[in-house]
């Protein structure tokens, strides 16, 4: 597969991060060029996951009071920054992510709860 470029990945950025907005809803795989995506793979399954908790935390914090709605949304960017990271790592393995691949993924989201709270 040909690496995408600085562009290639700004537009598949702009097309994931208001699905993450929308309490994470799937991204449809074709729309982001990457029909081998395996959603269901069990590492992806389980960042995806810890990724729709984080989100559900974020709106929780929001509706709470304890984080501003500009703080929520930078911490939705952040969330969609991953997600976007995780279909492009499956995309150049074959529809799934390494465990090291998910070992990193899980690190920055770890990093990313911290910034969320509660």
């Amino acid at each position: 597969m040909n690496p995408l470029t600085a562009a290639a990945l700004a537009g598949l950025l702009l097309t994931v991060a208001p699905r993450v907005w929308a309490e994470n809803a799937p991204v449809p795989s074709a729309a982001l060029g990457t029909p081998s995506w395996e959603q269901a793979h069990p590492r992806q399954a389980e960042v995806n996951q810890r990724m729709a908790e984080q989100v559900r935390r974020i709106n929780a914090q929001v509706a709470s009071g304890h984080i501003s709605l500009s703080k929520a949304a930078k911490l939705r960017w952040q969330e969609a920054r991953i997600l976007l990271q995780e279909k492009v790592l499956a995309a150049h393995q074959g529809g799934h992510i390494t465990p090291q691949q998910q070992a990193a993924l899980n690190q920055q989201q770890d990093r990313l709860s911290a910034q969320i709270g509660g």
